[in-house]
């Protein structure tokens, strides 16, 4: 079976060997009944998010959540954690701890896409189970679809800034 690699620097898919499935534990994953094409594509690393060192990080988690307190006087915050990967797992962790430090509650919940995010806040919102505040740290997908459940249920969104570092308002 004829192997192509795709090279994104000529956009071309050249021939890059040739791989006999049941013997060739290199390229043999699973079984493959029949194929007149394996095509091989190689993604770039994707870059980490530029961020704050840590030091500094931490002091504007302290500080947005200290002004999130101030301008939303919470009992409640659901984080919402929509990946693990640097430096989000951590922005959580400091997030929630300063949180707690403060005297406000803070459930953590591991949710990766907006529309997922939606669906829990509608649920939660119809129950009388929504917390005062929402805040979303790596969550992909298109933020402001929430506003209008944000806004139907009175409640305030912050979403976890990777280039500055702080945790900014979205809605309402």
């Amino acid at each position: 079976l004829p192997i192509h690699r795709f090279d994104p620097s000529t956009n071309n898919w050249p021939v890059a060997g040739e791989a006999k499935l049941k013997s060739d534990p290199e390229w043999a994953d699973g079984e493959i009944w029949s194929a007149s094409l394996l095509a091989l594509v190689s993604t770039a690393q994707v870059a980490a998010p530029t961020q704050p060192p840590l030091q500094d990080l931490e002091a504007r988690i302290y500080e947005s959540t200290k002004q999130i307190i101030a301008n939303e006087n919470p009992r409640t915050v659901f984080l919402i954690l929509g990946s693990e990967a640097a430096p989000y797992g951590e922005v959580a962790e400091l997030t929630r701890v300063s949180f707690e430090e403060q005297g406000v509650e803070a459930a953590q919940e591991f949710i990766p896409d907006v529309s997922i995010v939606r669906e829990r806040l509608a649920v939660a919102g119809d129950a009388g189970d929504l917390p005062d505040c929402i805040v979303l740290i790596g969550v992909s997908g298109d933020v402001d679809s929430l506003q209008d459940i944000i806004v139907e249920f009175e409640r305030s969104l912050y979403v976890y800034n990777e280039e500055s570092g702080y945790l900014e308002k979205q809605a309402p």
